[in-house]
C-alpha cells in the first residue's frame, strides 16, 4: 500500500515535472523569439531618399558668389546622410577697355563641382534636425576670355582644375503636421555654415577657399515617399 502511495506520488511528481518543462522551453522559445525579433528589427538597415536645392553664398577670388547647387543621397537608419552634389558658379572676372578699339576685353569663369558628402546627426527632434557636413568634390573653372589683337577678336579657353573639402554646419527647421496642411510638413527652412579648403589647385591665380553660408527651402523628399508608400499599402489592403 505505502509502495502503491509512493509510486502513485513520484508518477505525479514526473508528470508535473515534465509539464513544467515542456512550459519553461515554451515560454524560453517564445522569449528568445521576441529577443530575436526586437534585435531584427534593430539591426534592419533603413534608407530613405534624401533631395536638397542648396544655394550657398561664399567668396572666390576675393570676390562675393551666388553658388548654385543641389544634394541628393540616402538617410541611413535615420542616424546620418550619405550622397552626392552638384554646384555651379558664373563670375564675370575683368572688363578692360581697349584704347584702340573703344571695345571691352572680358574674362568670364564658369565653375562646376562635383562633391560627396558624409552627414551624421548630432540631434534629432520633431521640429529640428542638426548634423555635420564633411563634403570633399572635383572642381573645373573654364576660364573664357576674350580681346582684340590687330583688330581682330580672339578668344581663349583656359580649365583650372582643383579638389576642395569642406566642413559645415546645419540645422533644419521642420514645419509641423499641422491638421488640415498635411501638406506644409513636407517642406521646411535650412540654414548651413561652413568652411571651403583647396587640398590641390593647378593654378594659384584662383582662389577657392573661404567661408560660405546659406539659407533655404528644404524639401523632406522622404516623408513624400513613406506617404505615398503608406497611401499604397492601405490601397492593397482595401483591394485584399
Amino acid at each position: 500500500m505505502n509502495q502503491f502511495f509512493t509510486n502513485n506520488i513520484f508518477r505525479n511528481v514526473f508528470f508535473l515535472g515534465l509539464i513544467f518543462s515542456f512550459l519553461s522551453q515554451g515560454i524560453s522559445a517564445q522569449d528568445s523569439t521576441v529577443k530575436e525579433r526586437a534585435l531584427y528589427a534593430e539591426n534592419k538597415l533603413s534608407l530613405k531618399l534624401v533631395a536638397q536645392l542648396d544655394r550657398r553664398f561664399s567668396r572666390l577670388d576675393e570676390e562675393q558668389v551666388h553658388v548654385w547647387g543641389l544634394r541628393t543621397g540616402v538617410q541611413v537608419n535615420n542616424k546620418y546622410k550619405l550622397g552626392i552634389g552638384a554646384y555651379f558658379v558664373h563670375q564675370d572676372l575683368a572688363t578692360e577697355n581697349d584704347v584702340e578699339t573703344g571695345l571691352n576685353n572680358a574674362v568670364k569663369k564658369n565653375t562646376y563641382i562635383g562633391t560627396v558628402f558624409f552627414e551624421p546627426f548630432l540631434l534629432r527632434k520633431k521640429m529640428l534636425e542638426i548634423s555635420l557636413l564633411f563634403e570633399a568634390g572635383y572642381g573645373n573653372s573654364m576660364v573664357d576670355s576674350s580681346h582684340f589683337v590687330k583688330g581682330n577678336l580672339v578668344t581663349d579657353r583656359r580649365n583650372r582644375i582643383f579638389i576642395p573639402a569642406g566642413l559645415g554646419l546645419s540645422a533644419n527647421f521642420i514645419t509641423p503636421d499641422i491638421k488640415g496642411l498635411h501638406l506644409l510638413s513636407y517642406f521646411g527652412v535650412n540654414g548651413l555654415v561652413g568652411f571651403r579648403k583647396t587640398i590641390q589647385n593647378e593654378s594659384l591665380k584662383y582662389n577657392a577657399d573661404g567661408l560660405y553660408w546659406s539659407v533655404g527651402l528644404s524639401v523632406f523628399v522622404n516623408k513624400v515617399f513613406t506617404d505615398l508608400h503608406g497611401k499604397s499599402k492601405n490601397h492593397s489592403h482595401l483591394l485584399n
